[in-house]
């Protein structure tokens, strides 16, 4: 777990001073590491869906893992909102990261019609959780705007009755701590 960090109550030339860093050191290692955490950010935020089930279903297997199934359409506007407010952050990356999940995305096509019949799927977006022989464990359709990551899970794992790692120990929160601190002690 890393250790949160609070420097902008120590000005960086004490810190120089007391560690007998060189002139222009600690500015080079603060930007590294934002560059670092900028990378991690954007790895977290941009995770790979597949979109076959059958691989899906594989990997789930392989990894003795929950599938989570968005069942979505491009012209839906909870859909966007869902992706852009819980799929595409950080939170929700290392969520999946952290419990070992699979993701799947189904869009709401013609070639998909079979599948969304299959479970039951009659409005977009709906979430499932699959297990990995393609069993339903529950469910979460629509979304509101600006519900979150936080919520969001936290609601997907008690409609599956999933009780994976909590978002409490995420990195996540602590690095823009980490990154909050430096800009201000710059």
């Amino acid at each position: 777990m890393l250790r949160k960090i609070q420097l902008r109550r120590i000005p960086l030339a004490l810190v120089r001073a007391v560690l007998y860093i060189p002139q222009g050191f600690l500015e080079i290692m603060i930007k590294v590491s934002m560059q670092i955490m900028q990378w991690l950010i954007t790895f977290l935020a941009n995770l790979e869906w597949m979109t076959d089930y059958n691989k899906a279903l594989a990997e789930a297997k392989k990894l003795n893992t929950t599938v989570v199934a968005a069942f979505v359409s491009v012209h839906c506007g909870p859909c966007k909102f869902l992706k852009h407010e819980v799929f595409k952050t950080v939170r929700f990356g290392w969520w999946v990261l952290n419990n070992n999940l699979v993701l799947l995305e189904v869009e709401s096509t013609p070639a998909n019609d079979s599948l969304m019949k299959k479970y039951g799927v009659t409005g977009v977006p709906d979430v499932l959780g699959l297990n990995a022989d393609g069993t339903e464990r529950g469910r979460v359709g629509g979304y509101s705007q600006g519900t979150g990551p936080d919520q969001w899970i936290a609601k997907f794992e008690q409609a599956t009755g999933m009780n994976l790692t909590p978002l409490a120990e995420s990195p996540a929160t602590e690095v823009s701590e980490v990154s909050e601190s430096v800009f201000a002690s710059t």
